[in-house]
């Protein structure tokens, strides 16, 4: 049975062993997923992709080619602004910097596609948010479509998702959410 071994440093904050990750990896039992799954698959690599690099969901669905440099010594870094920071407090995001390991290497030259401006489509980036959450949480028979017998939780945004381009998607703002059919964002005025 595997376990994690979080590391404690002295500034508070927790981390993974590479080698921990890499027997996640040897794991293949727990990690094999059939081929015809592909939406299953896409998530598995984006949360290796998260594990491998510290990105958020949000982050790692929008990472692009000018996101990825070498430096002298011919390693790969990935360099991006924290969409979560963006999103969560309405400023610029954090300047992120990350030397890449081999193993997330194969991961972003697995997605690389020339005729993409992202790592994955914008199809496989909005199922990535939605349905392939409520896959990995096997929850997917109630929640993560609309459809009927599902419970309605759903987002309405300020843009269309499906036609502006992959890079803004993070930046729709939410005009109002419904959770289980009810409105729960903006909260109902109590006279309604």
């Amino acid at each position: 049975m595997f376990t994690f071994a979080p590391c404690q440093l002295r500034t508070g904050l927790r981390l993974i062993l590479r080698q921990t990750i890499l027997g996640v990896k040897t794991q293949r039992v727990s990690l094999q997923i059939p081929s015809d799954k592909t939406s299953l698959i896409i998530a598995r690599d984006l949360l290796l992709i998260a594990c491998y690099t510290g990105m958020a969901y949000i982050d790692a669905i929008s990472v692009t080619q000018d996101n990825l440099s070498y430096d002298e010594q011919g390693s790969l870094w990935l360099k991006y602004k924290r969409k979560k920071t963006m999103v969560s407090t309405n400023r610029p995001g954090v300047q992120a910097v990350v030397k890449l390991i081999p193993e997330a290497i194969e991961l972003f030259d697995k997605y690389k596609d020339a005729g993409l401006p992202t790592l994955l489509t914008r199809e496989q980036a909005l199922s990535a948010l939605t349905i392939n959450v409520a896959k990995q949480m096997f929850i997917e028979n109630e929640r993560g479509s609309i459809s009927v017998g599902k419970y309605a939780d759903f987002l309405l945004v300020d843009k269309d998702v499906l036609t502006c381009p992959v890079t803004e998607i993070h930046t729709a703002k939410p005009e109002a959410t419904y959770f289980e059919g009810k409105k729960v964002f903006p909260l109902l005025n109590l006279d309604e």
